[in-house]
């Protein structure tokens, strides 16, 4: 492994293969030492920063209803 992408709350990750050009995404368990045994193979680690796919609903949502009610 080259290289992994963990997702801010730790819950998955985008693993980078030495020799695949593939990504693969994976489902994590909930390791403590996952880290530390990354490092110590030498892995580079990164964590991607927290996504807010949801804001563009909640915006238009809180538009929506109010108009709603008006009809």
């Amino acid at each position: 492994v080259e290289r992994v992408s963990l997702s801010s709350d730790r819950t998955t990750a985008v693993v980078t293969p030495k020799y695949d050009p593939n990504k693969k995404r994976v489902i994590l368990v909930n390791d403590p030492d996952l880290i530390n045994t990354l490092s110590n193979k030498g892995v580079d680690i990164a964590v991607l920063p927290q996504t807010d796919d949801g804001f563009w609903f909640r915006a238009l949502s809180s538009l929506f209803f109010p108009v709603l009610l008006l009809v």
